[in-house]
């Protein structure tokens, strides 16, 4: 099975390409502007790379809103361009495939304003199992429990909290997990572009204004 895996979600964007469990190719990038131009030039190496496509799957969410956009575009038009279904992923759970055979994974995304959105895994069995719901909270509360190891951008950004709660930082946390989600991908459920929807957890800051 031929797959594309797409994640904006966070500020290291990442795209990989599955034949089977094998890693067709791979690329990441820590990118604060134009992250359309880079998954651009970085689809058009990827498909070249598969010779095909049976699967797109991207992450919802959550993450930052225009991140999230342009990676479900993206994947979006490709699933309508070649006519092949589309997996949605959580962003948590795919950062949780970082910390593999772990009973307790804390994945984390930088939520601004001092929050964080927030989810615990056990990643013992083939793909991240959730362990309650994700949030957009503290880092405090986000961190509450058993010790475990915690995986994300937001885990490295808020390292010293992460620590202080008892938590191991993954020495990859701040990494794209994009490499590591074949499995995820495959096992997922597919549905048609018409039913992918975005997972925010937060309202957004904007607000319509009415005349």
């Amino acid at each position: 099975m031929r797959i594309l895996l797409v994640d904006t979600a966070g500020p290291v964007v990442g795209l990989a390409a599955f034949q089977d469990d094998r890693v067709a190719y791979v690329a990441s990038a820590r990118v604060t502007a134009g992250t359309e131009v880079w998954l651009e030039a970085n689809l058009a190496a990827a498909l070249d790379a598969l010779g095909g496509l049976d699967r797109v799957a991207v992450t919802v969410g959550p993450g930052t809103f225009t991140g999230i956009r342009v990676g479900v575009a993206a994947a979006l038009g490709l699933a309508f361009a070649r006519g092949v279904g589309v997996v949605s992923l959580s962003s948590l759970a795919l950062r949780a495939c970082l910390a593999p055979g772990e009973p307790r994974v804390l994945a984390l995304l930088d939520a601004r304003k001092g929050r964080v959105y927030g989810g615990w895994f056990d990643t013992c069995g083939a793909v991240p199992v959730p362990l309650g719901e994700e949030l957009d909270v503290t880092v405090d509360i986000a961190a509450q429990g058993a010790p475990g190891v915690a995986v994300g951008e937001g885990a490295a950004v808020f390292s010293a909290a992460v620590k202080a709660a008892g938590h191991r930082l993954h020495a990859d946390a701040s990494d794209s997990p994009v490499a590591f989600g074949a499995t995820l991908c495959r096992s997922s459920e597919v549905g048609s572009p018409e039913t992918v929807g975005l997972r925010y957890l937060r309202e957004p800051d904007a607000r319509p204004s009415h005349v």
